[in-house]
Order: C-alpha cells, then sequence, then structure tokens
C-alpha cells in the first residue's frame, strides 16, 4: 500500500497542475472572445450616433462651453442654447433607441483636462449621474486619454464597479466639416447580462476543473489498484474454490510468474470441475427423462378428454340434424333458429376439439388423410349455414362461390378448415362482412376469406400460425379459443 501512496500523490499533483493551467487559459480566451464580441458591438453602436449626430450644432455649442469655462460664465449660458437642448434631445432619443447606460461627448479644456459638453439625459433630468457643461471628469480613463491623444476610436475592456456596475466604454472622435477634431463622444454600454455569463462560466469552468482532478486522481487510483489486483485476486479465487465454487478463473495473459501461477490454478480448478460437471449432468439427464415422461402423460389425457368429448358432440350434433331434416316433424321458425344455434355451437366446439386432437396427433406423426373427390362449393355452404346462426346482426356472410369446385382430398380436413378460417373471421368482427370466395389454378382450388374486422399487425402475421397464438389476447378481445386453428390450417394446407 505504500507504493500506492507514493503513486497517488506523484500522479495527482501532475493532474492538478496540468489542469489548472487549462483552467486559466480556456477561462482567459473565451473571456476575451467574449469581450472582444461585445466591444465590436458598441463600438458599431458608436460609430451610427456619430454618424447621426450634428456636428455643426455640437461645434458651436462645444465653443460656447469652453468660452464659458474659461470666463467662469454659469452653465445656464449654455443649457439655454437651441443648440443644446436639440442635441441633447436627440441623444437621449439614441440612447433610447439603442438601449445605452450613458451616452456623452467632451472635448479637451486643457491638456490632460477632459470636460463635459453635452449629456444624454433628458432635459428635465436632474439625478445621479448628469454630467453639465462644463464639468471636469476627475477620474482617469486611459482609453478617454488616448482618445483625445490619436483621435480614434477606443473601445475599453469589461469593467466593473460597485459605484457603475459592469460596462463597456467606447470614445468615438468627432470631426467637423473641415474634418477638424472637435471632441470625443462617450458611449458607455451595460455590460451586467455579459458580466454575469463570464462569472457562471467561470463557476462552470471551475467545476469541470474540479470533476476532472477528481476523475484523474480515481484513474490513478485504479491505475494503481491495476497493479496489486493480480495477487489480490488470487487470494479471492482460492477462497471461492476453497467454498467450492469450481467455476472461477483467473483470466490472465502474462508470461510472468503470476501467469504462471495462474495457468496452474485454473488446470487444477479445472480437474474439479470437470467432475463435478460430470456429476450434475448425470442428474439432468434423469430430470429430462422424467418431464418427457410428463409431457407424454399430458398429450394422453388431452386426446383422451377429446375423445370423451367428442361422443356427446357427436350425438348433439346428429340429433340437432334430425330434427331440423323433419323427421320428428314440422320444425318452427323459432325452433329452427334454437336448433340452428345449438347445431353451431356443437360443430364449433366439435371442431375445437378436433384441432386438440390434431395437434396431438401432428406432435406424434400420426396424421391420416383419405382422399376423395369433394365439392368446395357445398362445403363451403354447410359451413356458412352453420356460422350464420353465430353471427350477430351487424355482421354479414357473404358466399362468392356460385358453381361447384370439385378437388380430391380429405372432406372432414377441408370442412375442418372452413371453420377455422370463418369462425375465426367472424371472432374478429364487431361489424361489416365476412366474405368467402374461391378460384381454380390448375388442378388447384384457392380459397380466401375477407373481412372487415380490425385485422392482424405486420409484426404478428408469423405468430399465429404458431401453437396457442392468438392475433389478440382474450383478456383484450374478450374472445376465447385455443390458438390452435391457424396451426392446424397451416399443417393440412
Amino acid at each position: 500500500m505504500r507504493f500506492q501512496v507514493k503513486m497517488l500523490l506523484l500522479f495527482s499533483s501532475v493532474m492538478l497542475l496540468s489542469n489548472s493551467l487549462l483552467f486559466y487559459f480556456l477561462y482567459t480566451s473565451s473571456c476575451k472572445l467574449v469581450q472582444d464580441s461585445f466591444g465590436m458591438q458598441t463600438r458599431h453602436m458608436a460609430l451610427s450616433i456619430v454618424h447621426n449626430l450634428d456636428v455643426e450644432k455640437f461645434k458651436k455649442v462645444a465653443e460656447k462651453t469652453m468660452e464659458a469655462k474659461a470666463r467662469q460664465l454659469d452653465k445656464s449660458t449654455v443649457l439655454a442654447m437651441p443648440e443644446y437642448k436639440e442635441l441633447r434631445q436627440q441623444l437621449w432619443q439614441l440612447k433610447n433607441q439603442h438601449g445605452i447606460k450613458y451616452l456623452f461627448t467632451m472635448v479637451e479644456y486643457r491638456p490632460g483636462q477632459y470636460m463635459y459638453v453635452i449629456d444624454g439625459f433628458p432635459l428635465d433630468y436632474r439625478g445621479k449621474g448628469l454630467s453639465l457643461p462644463t464639468e471636469i471628469e476627475t477620474n482617469h480613463y486611459q482609453d478617454l486619454v488616448e482618445a483625445f491623444a490619436e483621435k480614434t476610436i477606443k473601445v475599453s475592456d469589461l469593467t466593473y464597479s460597485d459605484k457603475w456596475g459592469a460596462a463597456v466604454s467606447t470614445f468615438a472622435p468627432l470631426f467637423d466639416s473641415q474634418n477638424h477634431f472637435i471632441g470625443v463622444l462617450g458611449v458607455d454600454v451595460d455590460g451586467t447580462e455579459i458580466h454575469q455569463l463570464m462569472i457562471e462560466h467561470r463557476r462552470k469552468i471551475i467545476i469541470i476543473t474540479i470533476i476532472s482532478t477528481i476523475a484523474g486522481l480515481l484513474l490513478v487510483y485504479l491505475m494503481t489498484r491495476y497493479l496489486l489486483a493480480p495477487l489480490q485476486q488470487l487470494i479471492q479465487k482460492i477462497h471461492r474454490v476453497k467454498d467450492g465454487d469450481l467455476r472461477t478463473r483467473l483470466d490472465y495473459e502474462r508470461h510472468d510468474e503470476i501467469g504462471q501461477l495462474a495457468s496452474a490454478f485454473n488446470e487444477m480448478v479445472s480437474v474439479f470441475y470437470f467432475n463435478q460437471l460430470k456429476k450434475k449432468s448425470d442428474e439432468l439427464q434423469k430430470r429430462n427423462e422424467a418431464l418427457l415422461c410428463i409431457n407424454q402423460l399430458k398429450d394422453e389425457f388431452l386426446a383422451r378428454t377429446s375423445h370423451e368429448l367428442r361422443t356427446p358432440l357427436n350425438g348433439i350434433i346428429g340429433i340437432s340434424e334430425s330434427i331440423l331434416d323433419g323427421i320428428g316433424g314440422p320444425v318452427s321458425g323459432t325452433t329452427r333458429k334454437n336448433l340452428l344455434m345449438i347445431l353451431a355451437v356443437a360443430k364449433r366446439l366439435s371442431n375445437r376439439i378436433n384441432d386438440l386432437l390434431d395437434y396431438s396427433k401432428v406432435k406424434n406423426r400420426k396424421i391420416e388423410l383419405h382422399a376423395k373427390a369433394v365439392d368446395v362449393s357445398r362445403l363451403v355452404e354447410e359451413v356458412v349455414a352453420v356460422c350464420q346462426s353465430l353471427v350477430d346482426k351487424k355482421v354479414e356472410i357473404r358466399n362468392r362461390i356460385r358453381e361447384p369446385l370439385w378437388v380430391t382430398g380429405d372432406e372432414a380436413r377441408i370442412e375442418q378448415i372452413l371453420y377455422n378460417l370463418l369462425g375465426n373471421a367472424i371472432k374478429f368482427t364487431a361489424k361489416g362482412y365476412v366474405e368467402i370466395s374461391a378460384r381454380r389454378t390448375g388442378q388447384e382450388v384457392r380459397i380466401s376469406v375477407k373481412d372487415t374486422g380490425k385485422g392482424v399487425p405486420p409484426e404478428r402475421i408469423d405468430a399465429i400460425f404458431q401453437p396457442y397464438e392468438q392475433a389478440a389476447s382474450p383478456e383484450q378481445e374478450g374472445i376465447a379459443g385455443t390458438g390452435l386453428g391457424l396451426y392446424i390450417n397451416q399443417i393440412f394446407g
């Protein structure tokens, strides 16, 4: 651990120094970029105001101000000038138009002394910050001095004081029509928002620096741990093997002594693990044989139960058909309707039982087909007649097969397929119609069932042809079913 502590101290010192330098350069460069951008905006703003200012009138007011200062006249001589009032009103309007904090004009009274001429406040303003004509600026502003000395525009950096807040000052030279230098226009733009953004930016950089430093220290810690981890892990693995975990391994691809030790450890554990795995494999084989036996018992139970149910259902179907055929005398309309309902429900249940039996036979590969000549149109007509009694008044069954269609096939299986297709369409059609049609293609007859029901989502099309799968769950649709119909149809189709 002493070595690990030394490594931590060394790398943490380097990390802290590099992060501090990165913070300093990142912060200064970003602040410089923001200040340059803001200064450029104030520069264009000042030049725009100079362009709109009537310099000849300002020259006249400036001369009068110089005379009043030299002769110690009262300020009112300047304040009463129409040109002064007009220019002050104009500066006030420009100040509001550009959102400027302070707007003023100055002349050089004596070398190094700069006197206010016109301020950008309203004529009736007498509050804080107003600078009247003949007043001398007592504070030293280097950019103001350079603007008078070099007669060029000067833009200061963003400054902050408790008295005036944050601002960027721009001093633009004023020239008369003869291109003679006559004074300076001062523009102070409020930089409070920019100043706050820079403070927030500094705070974020400090946070990022702290986080990166912590992350670096964590990385250093992990690196030192990596140097000591192999021996610690070997000790842990030995304890796990001791506790009975024979699947543990040391994954080291190293060629030193630790690598050789890990290889010997893995070989030793592999021998123990192989013996244990063989024992568990034998137990698993016995359990699989027991599960197969249980599954076989389940299939036999389903087959026997289905046979027991099919016998009374066939009796119900036979009796219902006999009564409908008039074996016991004429049948009234209401009785016929009820008998058709009983016949339809019985055949539907019989069809589901056949699906269960066929599913069991498919699993055991015991399906038998008895082919003969079958008229598909007759079978469709009989199935439609039975299903018609189960249909709600909002659903219409349309039989589009008008001519006999003879095929060679198992009549019972074809009838079962038709019951599955029509029954499935009826179950999922709340209103509209269910239409069955057929067309001959060579030696084959293609039967189609179309309905106006909800339909099947594209991602479910493959799934509904699997055993015990339905287009929608019974809990959602309120529709019961075994989910075997389409699977059986696919097998027989």
